[in-house]
């Protein structure tokens, strides 16, 4: 699950960043294979991106992509879409289970689609009473968090975390109003 930390210290990443949004979803055809297709996608949408990049920021540019299309090569996602933002002296990952649009950008780090994700997917809780046990459970981003499970008596509570799969997320809707 994202962490609000991470989502506050991406607008201090040292400038420039290679951002990198890809819909790595294995349910569509074009991304199963031996090159999925979010990674030729990558490629070809940064040859356009390189040909903008000022001279002196061209081998720092090349040695990102690289590091970010190396990733991903070795790590195949198993999740609908990724977020990467490269940069000399940072690396962040973030997996989401939501649908994102493919997006390349070299720079201060591109948070637009980030934080309309954000805004976009809402946090819902859901109770589940039971005679003597109630269960509390987070739901956001696609991902489901059961953050409370407590016996009647309150002697025992417990914290886990899991991810939903995409058709039974419909079942989750009752909103935090956060």
């Amino acid at each position: 699950m994202l962490k609000s930390g991470v989502i506050q210290s991406l607008p201090a990443l040292a400038a420039p960043v290679l951002t990198v949004y890809l819909d790595t979803d294995q349910a569509k055809q074009i991304n199963r294979g031996l090159k999925p297709g979010y990674l030729i996608h990558l490629e070809s949408r940064a040859e356009s991106i390189a040909q903008t990049v000022s001279p002196n920021e061209q081998k720092l540019f090349r040695k990102q992509l690289q590091r970010t299309v190396a990733y991903l090569g070795r790590q195949p996602s198993r999740c609908r879409g990724v977020v990467i933002f490269a940069g000399k002296d940072s690396w962040e990952f973030v997996p989401l289970q939501v649908e994102v649009e493919d997006e390349i950008h070299w720079g201060t780090p591109s948070l637009a689609q980030l934080l309309w994700l954000l805004d976009e997917h809402k946090r819902y809780g859901v109770v589940v009473p039971g005679r003597k046990r109630a269960r509390f459970f987070l739901y956001w981003l696609g991902e489901v968090r059961g953050t409370l499970e407590e016996e009647g008596d309150g002697s025992r509570c417990t914290a886990w975390s899991a991810t939903i799969p995409r058709n039974k997320s419909r079942c989750v809707r009752a909103s935090l109003g956060r």
